[in-house]
């Protein structure tokens, strides 16, 4: 269902790409080359366990900006969770 209205929403906006790959497709992406991403859209899970590797990647959890995006609000977050 997540994917079925990503895609119906990416037809409102032409001129972006987009691309759908299985999570583990994904990690594998973005750990060969993670400038390849410019924004990942997941579902939450799939979302913690990504930004888990990128996070691994990088200088650790405080150095993460997140977003939780709603129906009614947004939140975001300039390092990632309760760090």
């Amino acid at each position: 269902m997540f994917r079925k209205k990503f895609v119906e929403l990416c037809r409102e906006y032409p001129q972006l790409t987009s691309q759908s790959v299985s999570v583990d497709v994904g990690a594998m992406m973005l750990t060969r080359n993670p400038h390849k991403f410019d924004v990942i859209v997941t579902p939450g899970f799939h979302g913690d366990v990504l930004s888990g590797i990128l996070i691994g990647m990088t200088d650790g959890i405080g150095a993460a900006p997140s977003a939780n995006i709603g129906k009614k609000f947004e939140y975001f977050e300039p390092i990632h969770g309760p760090a």
